[in-house]
């Protein structure tokens, strides 16, 4: 795919993604949100919750091939309080692999203080988190119906979400002022941003 993007970028096509960078093309716009930004929002909350007392702190990574999964990681492990140690477990988007590693750590006897997914479903680990006493912090990402009822419920804390209708605005916008329409409905779309949920906003967004 990446060979024949560069083809098409360089024989003048115009190419944005939404949702992650492409590494290895040509200069290409984005209109997605600052995926190293979002890593970092995690860890400031993750280092609220644990207030500098440290602590093991579980990342599950879903994606090692996008970059949008790899700029969380790396906006959150630099922006972690330097008192918690990380474990970052690779899941592949692979079904029930969260579930699993998750319990196998329950069962080790090392509950982690906090858990950051970076785009596994929340209910892979879900019925887990529902059974601890002192639940873990748990931030994940992308917004839906079943994220807003596990925050409902107290059992997710946090989600951080992409903005899809303002990134596809800019996209169109930014595709038509490089044919040379500079005035749209799409021409002054402010650059999309970060979103973030927690059960006292769901009502309120």
């Amino acid at each position: 795919m990446e060979r024949s993007l560069s083809d098409f970028i360089e024989q003048g096509g115009i190419l944005v993604c939404i949702s992650t960078m492409i590494s290895g093309l040509p200069a290409h716009a984005f209109s997605g949100i600052d995926n190293v930004a979002a890593g970092r929002t995690a860890a400031s909350l993750v280092n609220f919750g644990l207030r500098a007392n440290g602590g093991h702190v579980l990342v599950l990574q879903a994606n090692s091939t996008m970059q949008s999964h790899r700029d969380r990681i790396e906006g959150f492990v630099g922006h972690l309080d330097k008192l918690a140690t990380v474990e970052i477990f690779l899941t592949n988007e692979t079904p029930g692999a969260s579930r699993e590693h998750f319990a196998a750590m329950l069962a080790e006897g090392r509950k982690p203080a906090a858990v950051y997914e970076t785009g596994d479903p929340g209910d892979e680990i879900a019925s887990i988190m529902e059974t601890l006493h002192d639940k873990p912090i748990w931030i994940g990402h992308e917004r839906n119906e079943v994220h807003d009822e596990l925050m409902r419920q107290g059992v997710l804390d946090f989600v951080i979400d992409q903005d899809p209708l303002r990134q596809a605005k800019w996209a169109l916008g930014d595709v038509l002022a490089r044919l040379g329409i500079e005035k749209s409905a799409f021409s002054n779309v402010r650059r999309p941003e970060l979103h973030l949920f927690c059960a006292a906003n769901l009502d309120t967004v």
